[in-house]
């Protein structure tokens, strides 16, 4: 109804003001609100994305790195909002790059779409032969978005970290985050060891991570997994 009524610079507007009518619903009978609302904005841009592309207003910080030379392993964890910077990477012209996704996100066999755009990402699919497609793409120059968990709360995965350091590519974070106005805060940056060369540089980056990940959850009152929070006390 909203892809037939309303004019494409309205879609995003329409998505946040349902995503929060539904977290209000969810907070006066006593659910978590926040949460509801953050999950259920991801969910309508989504399905407004097979439409076509409209307009999400955004600010970008440090989307320079993304346009240096060589391939990249750019890295965050299941968060709210986590497929924004791949649309933001594209509206300004990265280079074509594959995301590592659950083939529940895949379309069309073996592509990823992109929140509010018209081009979609190759994607290479969880599952056995991961790894390999993985180090190809990135040996090839081409590079990768690759989440440090499997869902959201879930544990940890050291996975992209260690494989970046394996093959001496670059690790960059990357993330947004709805501002009071509506509009969305993309932040890209080089993890704090860009390169994991060393155990300790690999457990730095991924305590950045993790508190990063427990930050954005608990300020939504989302309870993480048991198992991180019992690799988190270890």
């Amino acid at each position: 109804m909203i892809r037939a009524v309303l004019p494409r610079s309205q879609w995003f507007r329409a998505a946040l003001a349902i995503s929060n009518t539904q977290g209000c619903l969810v907070q006066a009978t006593g659910g978590n609100g926040a949460l509801t609302s953050a999950v259920m904005l991801d969910h309508w841009l989504r399905e407004l994305s097979f439409g076509g592309a409209f307009p999400i207003p955004y600010k970008t910080e440090g989307f320079e790195i993304c346009l240096t030379p060589g391939a990249k392993m750019y890295c965050w964890t299941h968060l709210p909002l986590t497929e924004i910077p791949l649309r933001v990477y594209l509206e300004n012209g990265g280079a074509p790059l594959a995301v590592v996704a659950d083939r529940g996100k895949i379309v069309e066999q073996s592509e990823f779409l992109v929140f509010g755009w018209p081009e979609r990402m190759q994607a290479i699919p969880v599952g056995l032969l991961l790894l390999s497609r993985v180090k190809t793409a990135l040996r090839s120059g081409k590079s990768v978005v690759f989440l440090a968990d499997e869902y959201m709360g879930a544990p940890l995965s050291e996975m992209p970290v260690r494989l970046a350091g394996r093959l001496s590519v670059p690790l960059i974070f990357q993330w947004a985050e709805l501002l009071p106005n509506g509009t969305i805060q993309v932040t890209y940056r080089y993890a704090p060891y860009p390169y994991s060369r060393t155990e300790e540089e690999i457990a730095a980056n991924l305590r950045f991570l993790r508190e990063a990940k427990e930050n954005t959850l608990g300020a939504l009152g989302f309870q993480m997994a048991r198992a991180e929070q019992a690799e988190h006390a270890a």
